[in-house]
């Protein structure tokens, strides 16, 4: 199988916060060419109190800014706001809705009060739509009418983080805090496994309200050069506020659905160290389409705000919302769900928005600084020209120690070879990114990264975390790893073999062994992107994890030029590696999407994200290889 290397996707120009709620549409649209008798209701459930006030109040101007820029044929949608109910009155405030039952209900909830919401919306068939960071449980029913549009999963967002705190940050001693919550706790230890090997996070530490001014010092003072928060928005609030009070030098990150009005000091500006991760769709990253950031913006001015990622999130959730309803036609929760799990993304070769267990698809996580510059506003998303090259974490960051063999699952062990067959080092020389012995520790680190980046994106691929742990329900039964099976392993082991060149594959299958054709992928796809000048001693910089961002514009060009091949490389290795794998458990050849890993006619040049598994192909793992 033939692949390419994923698009290195530029970062956003900024955009910023909000604070409004609106019972109609933010803007009138051109509702007068829209049917009058085709009008839909949808609930926005969130508290009315607190921090979760201030959040929902941002998504509700980004759903009312798309629900009233609807074009001709698009239905007449009111978003109605309710008030979040207290756990164990979910199932009354549902009943109340019993003679006009809304046709979705999107839904905000605080971390631990997902699972009472959503077990009731499950019950009583109305279809919900969480936009709330705590993800509901997984489930293959396709007609199970929960789904969630959080943002990012705790693995995702624990190695953006990581990778961030290290450039632009310069944090190799980071301090992890979180709230305590089972979802941020999650990210917190996931950040201990993903991180570059230059740093040395502490362990996770729990934020209590009791977090003040000298806690912060504290942690400065125990060597920390960083801090990164998970968790709810009024601890966050306490901990930027404790570091400010402090007086404190030392960057803080936090992670997603913080960078807005729910944390005062951070989206006011008042936080002179302060960044955040904010989670973005695909349609959004890199930059908002000018038609749909004209929208956003005039609905941010009249509401006396700035635009977060709430709101972006909110206007894009928005749009699903219209196209879902337009193709249903009708309020019937059946058919409102099938139409929300049947919407696509042209631009990803018409890759669903939600994959099979009800999960948004293709996140991204943007950077948010807290202070104003310039003519900027505060709160603001940085500019492009300003960041690393984002969703490429660092080299050095995977390395092939990390990654276990889970008892029960197929093992599957990678290698590059030995001897005559080995012929990495040939194929990485020819890429620039291998001195030919005269930096035997760079070129041994840049080996280590690329199989472990290898290994990790065949987890993506397998449905699997990037660390290789499983996501219950979801993840094929098979570990990849680089060492030999364990005594007493049961089963069928398999290998994956990167090596050797062929004049017309990238790979083959046969017998136990998938081997993946290095020197046909780098002189096929990446030879023309090589490096140049190729990888030298003062490089060490950017692979040791010393550089630091912003020196100089040339450098910061070397510095994402490495790694962006680095990690380019392993995704045609992976996606290769997924489709002979994919042989070896039952495969074979299809044409039925241009998405599919198993597809060699329209799926040359695959872009990593957009590639899938096509339902014949899960039905024959599941019988393969089973779900975890």
């Amino acid at each position: 199988m033939r692949s390419s290397a994923g698009r290195l996707t530029s970062v956003a120009a900024c955009v910023a916060a909000v604070f409004f709620v609106a019972a109609g549409p933010a803007s009138a649209g051109p509702k007068d060419a829209r049917e009058k008798d085709s009008g839909f209701t949808a609930v926005l459930l969130a508290s009315e109190a607190g921090p979760d006030d201030a959040i929902a109040a941002e998504f509700a101007v980004g759903l009312n800014a798309a629900l009233g820029a609807g074009a001709a044929g698009d239905p007449v949608v009111t978003l109605r706001r309710e008030a979040l109910p207290a756990a164990g009155k979910v199932a009354e405030a549902f009943a109340a809705w019993k003679k006009t039952p809304p046709a979705v209900v999107l839904v905000w909830a605080p971390d631990g009060r997902t699972r009472d919401v959503e077990d009731t919306a499950d019950k009583l068939r109305v279809p919900t739509l969480f936009l709330s960071p705590e993800a509901i449980r997984t489930s293959a029913d396709p007609k199970r009418t929960v789904l969630w549009a959080g943002g990012g999963a705790p693995g995702d967002e624990a190695l953006q983080a990581m990778d961030f705190l290290l450039l632009p940050l310069g944090a190799h001693r980071p301090a992890i805090l979180h709230d305590g919550s089972p979802r941020a706790a999650d990210v917190a230890a996931r950040c201990m496994r993903l991180h570059h090997v230059s740093q040395d996070p502490a362990a996770p530490a729990t934020v209590t309200d009791a977090f003040d001014a000298a806690a912060a010092t504290a942690i400065t003072a125990g060597g920390a050069d960083g801090i990164v928060y998970f968790g709810r928005a009024e601890l966050a609030e306490r901990v930027v506020a404790s570091v400010g009070a402090a007086g404190l030098k030392v960057p803080i990150l936090l992670g997603q659905g913080l960078a807005n009005g729910a944390v005062p000091t951070f989206s006011s500006g008042k936080c002179p160290t302060g960044w955040a991760l904010g989670a973005e769709w695909f349609e959004d990253y890199g930059q908002v389409a000018a038609a749909d950031k004209a929208v956003i913006d005039a609905a941010a001015k009249a509401a006396n705000g700035l635009v977060t990622a709430e709101v972006v999130r909110g206007y894009r959730t928005g749009r699903w919302t219209l196209e879902a309803l337009r193709t249903a036609g009708s309020s019937d929760a059946a058919k409102v769900v099938a139409a929300f799990r049947g919407l696509e993304r042209g631009e990803a070769r018409k890759k669903r928005v939600f994959d099979d267990f009800g999960r948004a698809q293709l996140v991204r996580f943007g950077p948010w600084r807290s202070p104003a510059e310039r003519d900027g506003p505060a709160c603001r998303r940085v500019r492009p020209t300003l960041m690393p090259m984002q969703g490429i974490p660092q080299v050095g960051t995977f390395h092939p120690s990390k990654f276990e063999w889970h008892e029960g699952t197929l093992h599957v062990q990678c290698s590059f070879g030995e001897g005559a067959v080995r012929t990495i080092e040939k194929d990485l020389q020819a890429l620039g990114l291998n001195t030919g012995g005269y930096e035997s520790d760079l070129e041994s680190r840049i080996l280590d990264d690329l199989m472990g980046r290898f290994i990790s994106r065949m987890n993506r691929l397998y449905l699997r975390n990037p660390d290789g742990t499983a996501i219950p329900g979801v993840s094929y039964k098979v570990s990849f790893v680089t060492t030999p099976p364990p005594k007493g392993a049961k089963g069928v082991k398999l290998k994956a073999f990167l090596a050797g060149d062929n004049p017309d594959t990238g790979g083959v299958a046969s017998g136990v062994t998938a081997t993946i054709f290095t020197t046909f992928i780098q002189r096929t796809i990446y030879l023309p992107q090589k490096l140049n000048p190729a990888i030298a001693a003062t490089d060490r910089p950017y692979l040791s994890g010393t550089y630091r961002w912003g020196t100089s514009v040339a450098e910061n060009l070397r510095c994402d030029s490495l790694r962006a091949l680095v990690d380019g490389y392993s995704q045609g290795l992976s996606l290769t590696g997924a489709h002979e794998v994919g042989h070896l458990c039952g495969l074979g050849h299809d044409t039925e999407s241009p998405r599919s890993l198993m597809n060699v006619v329209e799926a040359v040049g695959l872009d990593f994200d957009w590639a899938e598994w096509i339902p014949s192909n899960a039905k024959t793992l599941d019988t393969f290889l089973g779900r975890e």
